[in-house]
């Protein structure tokens, strides 16, 4: 059985590397496509004064935003930071503060991770005026319905089907 499922891994792996080239088309089209949209959301939460913008994931997705922490400030001109939902979940009162905008993007391939769902949660109880950018590979995630339900203060970007992996390959 459990040969069964390393061959059916490898095989996962195989197929998503290859298709990498075309999921980054897809990527790449999906974002152009709702740019005005993303544009409309960010545009006045970005004009906000102090506003801190948190990168944040669970396992995997964490490393997403400590990759891209540095262009996001850097093109943004506001504070920003990579923090992991397990940081955010245990420490919140380092993390959160009530008076300071927050922008909080969260980064989730399954976007049913229990600390990711609670991260919301706390952001939303702790911090006065807190946004939400959820970026997410299943389009039946819990990150995903959030969204959905409250317009205004947050936005979904749901990656193309492609995106959603089902092996997992990591280099150290």
């Amino acid at each position: 059985m459990a040969t069964q499922s390393i061959k059916r891994s490898i095989s996962y792996t195989a197929t998503e590397i290859e298709g990498q080239p075309k999921l980054w088309e897809k990527v790449h089209e999906l974002l152009t496509s709702k740019s005005e949209e993303l544009s409309n959301f960010l545009s006045p939460i970005l004009q906000q004064e102090n506003l801190h913008i948190i990168l944040t994931g669970a396992g995997s997705s964490a490393f997403i935003g400590e990759a891209a922490q540095g262009l996001v400030q850097k093109n943004t001109g506001r504070n920003t930071r990579a923090i992991a939902t397990t940081d955010l979940v245990t420490h919140p009162d380092l993390y959160f503060q009530q008076e300071l905008p927050t922008l909080l993007i969260s980064f989730a391939r399954s976007g049913n991770s229990p600390e990711s769902l609670e991260t919301l949660r706390i952001a939303d109880n702790f911090v006065k005026n807190v946004y939400h950018l959820i970026i997410t590979c299943n389009q039946n995630g819990k990150l995903l319905k959030y969204a959905l339900g409250n317009a205004g203060k947050s936005m979904a970007l749901l990656l193309p089907k492609a995106s959603n992996d089902k092996s997992l390959a990591i280099v150290q």
